[in-house]
């Protein structure tokens, strides 16, 4: 299968790319390197250094007629997003909007969005987290991470949209231990074994993933 995967020089699409192409599947990978890394990119895909809001988006398409599209391409800077909004929504909104319009326009299959659970971390009083959770849009990025719901609008299309499905994946948070530059869990700890001030309280399962694999294998259906 052909897939493009947008944001694939990042920490989580360059997981996603690896282990599709391990999977035998074709992989085309769309990433302006704003905030990927050229050392994650597989030598075995097809690389575009490019911009989702290029109008050259719509000749790759075209071209290079993916079955699917995983989209990971993101504005992730909070800081810049309370300091530039109007960006951040020109990235994170109209320019996935755009994006799943040309899938549909270009005959793509399927459209994988990845979204942040950033929505949910000001509701403190509701732990765990469910589908039925409210978004606080007290967040900064809350404006930006709510476009999967501009995206959601594509499955309610009347029939001639069928033909594309799109399914919206929202993470809490994925902490890289290893690399330093966005270590936030372990961030996190230093300042909680630092003072007594802070109270660590940890919810989940009490199974910690040690690798990318279980997320990455919910991305690739």
């Amino acid at each position: 299968m052909k897939i493009l995967v947008t944001g694939g020089a990042g920490f989580i699409g360059s997981h996603v790319v690896d282990l599709l192409i391990q999977e035998g599947h074709q992989i085309i990978v769309v990433d302006d390197l704003s905030s990927g890394r050229p050392s994650n990119l597989n030598p075995s895909a097809t690389f575009y250094h490019m911009d989702i809001r290029d109008p050259e988006m719509r000749k790759l398409l075209a071209s290079e007629k993916p079955e699917v599209i995983s989209h990971h391409a993101a504005q992730i800077d909070v800081r810049r997003s309370v300091a530039d909004p109007l960006f951040d929504a020109d990235v994170n909104i109209l320019g996935s909007i755009r994006l799943v319009e040309l899938a549909y326009q270009s005959g793509v299959r399927k459209f994988i969005h990845i979204s942040s659970g950033g929505l949910f971390t000001a509701n403190q009083s509701t732990c765990p987290v469910t589908r039925s959770t409210p978004f606080s849009h007290s967040a900064p990025m809350a404006p930006a991470n709510s476009h999967s719901s501009f995206i959601s609008i594509f499955t309610n299309r009347p029939m001639d949209w069928i033909t594309l499905y799109c399914a919206i994946l929202m993470f809490m948070g994925l902490a890289r231990i290893l690399m330093a530059r966005q270590a936030l869990l372990p961030s996190l700890l230093d300042r909680c074994c630092a003072t007594s001030r802070y109270e660590l309280m940890v919810a989940g399962n009490r199974f910690g993933i040690l690798s990318m694999s279980p997320i990455v294998h919910a991305l690739t259906f």
